[in-house]
């Protein structure tokens, strides 16, 4: 991992809410978004940082993303030697933040970055430990393909009768998490991919952690059926889904041996 590109050290400076952003071939609007991101902030929070990720990309999201950076001392730029997934990436990113509060954001906007400060707001009004947007709640605004509507449904409706978790919709990108929560699952985790979320989440909850989810706006900008997921994606992603399921019920024997 190569070190944090920012315009000035701001270690000594206190930090409460460290958003980290993966990216992987965003050199075209990185930019733009990151100013986005920033802008939308700055109304809400006054010490923040962004961390982005770039995930080993093959065009220039790193060298715009730090170009960017060099005009605003609040962005950090972490670039990984491997393409190994936003749940890789999003542990890079962990390791080099400070806030006491970490949100998760994808890199293309497609969940405006105005829907953060409702998001913290709750965490702390509800003494939560972990807030997720659900396209499945009812109040949700989605826009995008009917195909990826049906298969995110299925997930959805999978993953819940296999977990029963206390949330309908694990994979959107915008959560928050309290910064306890990351340190003490982040060292359990495998996945590195799509299932990321899912064993992030499951953890969390078997750990005793409680969560609850709000409502998101996700307006689908990408031309493509299905976005960057792959209809192969899907198959991988039920394999891990698989798994997870296996280590975490292993990993609550444990615990339950343990206490008896």
């Amino acid at each position: 991992m190569e070190q944090p590109h920012s315009a000035k050290n701001t270690a000594d400076i206190s930090v409460s809410l460290s958003v980290l952003i993966p990216a992987y071939n965003e050199g075209q609007h990185i930019g733009q978004n990151l100013r986005e991101v920033t802008a939308v902030l700055d109304r809400s929070f006054q010490n923040y940082e962004v961390i982005v990720v770039d995930d080993a990309s093959l065009d220039n999201t790193y060298e715009a993303a730090c170009k960017t950076a060099q005009e605003d001392d609040r962005i950090k730029v972490i670039r990984a030697e491997r393409n190994g997934g936003k749940g890789h990436a999003l542990r890079l990113g962990f390791q080099s933040s400070q806030g006491q509060d970490v949100v998760f954001l994808d890199a293309d906007l497609d969940l405006p970055p105005d829907q953060i400060a409702s998001f913290v707001e709750y965490l702390h009004e509800n003494d939560l430990s972990v807030v997720v947007g659900s396209k499945r709640h009812p109040q949700s605004k989605i826009a995008y393909p009917e195909t990826r509507k049906f298969l995110s449904h299925l997930y959805g409706t999978t993953v819940r009768l296999l977990f029963q978790l206390p949330i309908r919709d694990t994979q959107t990108g915008l959560k928050v998490y309290r910064r306890r929560v990351l340190a003490e699952v982040f060292p359990l985790m495998r996945c590195e991919r799509f299932a990321f979320d899912l064993e992030l989440i499951a953890l969390a909850h078997q750990r005793g952690y409680r969560m609850g989810e709000l409502p998101v706006q996700l307006r689908f900008r990408r031309k493509m059926r299905f976005g960057r997921i792959r209809l192969w994606d899907f198959f991988l992603t039920a394999l891990d889904t698989l798994g997870i399921l296996v280590r975490v019920r292993l990993l609550g024997q444990k615990r339950s041996s343990r206490k008896t």
